[in-house]
């Protein structure tokens, strides 16, 4: 494959086309060049420790067309193949748990979440000529009418500046490094502390009222949509885009982070308060891996690493036979370390159930119209006996088994 040192990007407005008796001279411009690498990334080396393993030559002899996606299951294969990384996601086969495997840990345990640090725009260079930059949430439905038509960026020049000497988009290398080392987070059930609770909070729309219906709520859920709206946290999703690699398009993720006294403005000083102090024990930032179930119209989540709270998460909409429609929440969760199932007792999960219940209220807002547009049933709480098992952890290893990673390459 032609690999150039580098490519040369000149506009073509600094062409004078000469006219019948002027001066044919042509004015001269600086241009900036930027130089660039074409067809080739350097492997990626995430930012967590131990977990993320390159397998490869270690000095490769020529470029490679592309890094590829592998899970290692089982026993490790001795043969190698170049620029191939190993994510490690979850194993399929996660050791038996103890759900009152209270050690003494006062804190939670597990890896911080990654920041949300900046991530170079993609740069393409169009059949104009132009050299433009391209928004890394782009629809894909746009990027599809654009190639249609001839007005698409040229792929082989579409990178990533700054990830590498510039990977190229569509590729592993010029994903997004931060839903890749999202997708290297381990869910956090062996942390579990304290007897199985079962949470559901719930708001119904009647049918005088409904504005939207059952697969238009969905959507909304899908995205989070609304959430940040007067809330006391706020999310971020991450999740493959149209210019990321094809082989992770089912994974998807949020980022919750709480609002504390430092965020302006102060409207709720008590959550706020009680988000700063949480701080001494929890990360700001905690992550949840989602499952979206659009033919059950749930998203389901499961919590990661060193989130204050050990299980799974469910948000719902579906229509009664009386024509009501229900948008609902239900959790079944334990606590990640000492310390946190103390302070459920006290305030966590009153601030917990503050921020679902401002959620579907946001969420009833979009989807409902007229007087009295809905109403809140009234919440349950159930506490499990000791020694109850999780039931939705099969569930959430089913559906992390089942993620569609979308190349023959993969080891399963």
């Amino acid at each position: 494959m032609w690999k150039p040192a580098s490519a040369k990007n000149f506009h073509l407005n600094t062409l004078r086309i000469a006219k019948p008796g002027s001066n044919q001279a042509r004015s001269l411009r600086l241009e900036t060049l930027e130089a660039r690498t074409m067809f080739y990334a350097d492997p990626l080396t995430l930012s967590v420790p131990d977990t993320p393993v390159l397998v490869g030559e270690a000095n490769p002899a020529g470029p490679t067309p592309e890094i590829f996606l592998k899970q290692q299951v089982g026993k490790p294969t001795t043969q190698t193949k170049p620029s191939q990384i190993d994510l490690t996601v979850p194993q399929n086969t996660p050791p038996k748990i103890d759900p009152f495997a209270n050690d003494g840990n006062l804190f939670p345990l597990g890896r911080p979440t990654p920041p949300n640090r900046y991530v170079p725009t993609p740069i393409g260079v169009f059949p104009d000529g132009s050299v433009r930059t391209i928004h890394p949430k782009i629809d894909p439905i746009v990027v599809e009418h654009m190639d249609a038509h001839g007005t698409g960026p040229i792929r082989e020049t579409t990178h990533r500046p700054g990830i590498g000497t510039g990977a190229p988009v569509g590729t592993i290398a010029g994903t997004d490094p931060r839903l890749l080392e999202h997708m290297t987070l381990e869910e956090n059930w062996q942390h579990g502390v304290g007897p199985v609770i079962q949470t559901t909070q719930a708001i119904e729309i009647s049918p005088d009222n409904q504005h939207l219906n059952v697969p238009a709520i969905y959507d909304i859920l899908e995205d989070f949509g609304g959430f940040n709206d007067g809330n006391i946290a706020d999310i971020t999703i991450h999740k493959a885009g149209a210019l990321d690699s094809p082989l992770i398009q089912d994974q998807h993720f949020a980022v919750f982070t709480v609002k504390t006294l430092g965020d302006a403005p102060l409207n709720d000083p008590f959550w706020h308060l009680l988000n700063t102090l949480q701080l001494m024990v929890n990360e700001p930032d905690i992550a949840v891996r989602l499952h979206n179930l659009p033919a059950e119209h749930e998203v389901f989540g499961v919590t990661l690493e060193k989130h204050m709270l050990v299980g799974a998460r469910v948000w719902r909409v579906y229509e009664q036979d009386s024509g009501w429609i229900v948008i609902e929440t239900e959790a079944w969760e334990q606590r990640n370390g000492v310390i946190n199932d103390v302070a459920a007792e006290i305030a966590g999960r009153a601030a917990m159930e503050e921020i679902w219940t401002r959620y579907l209220t946001n969420v009833a807002n979009k989807a409902a119209t007229g007087e009295g547009r809905f109403h809140a049933l009234p919440k349950t709480i159930t506490v499990h006996p000791a020694g109850t098992k999780n039931p939705w952890k099969d569930r959430a290893d089913k559906y992390r088994n089942d993620l569609q990673l979308h190349s023959p390459l993969i080891t399963r």
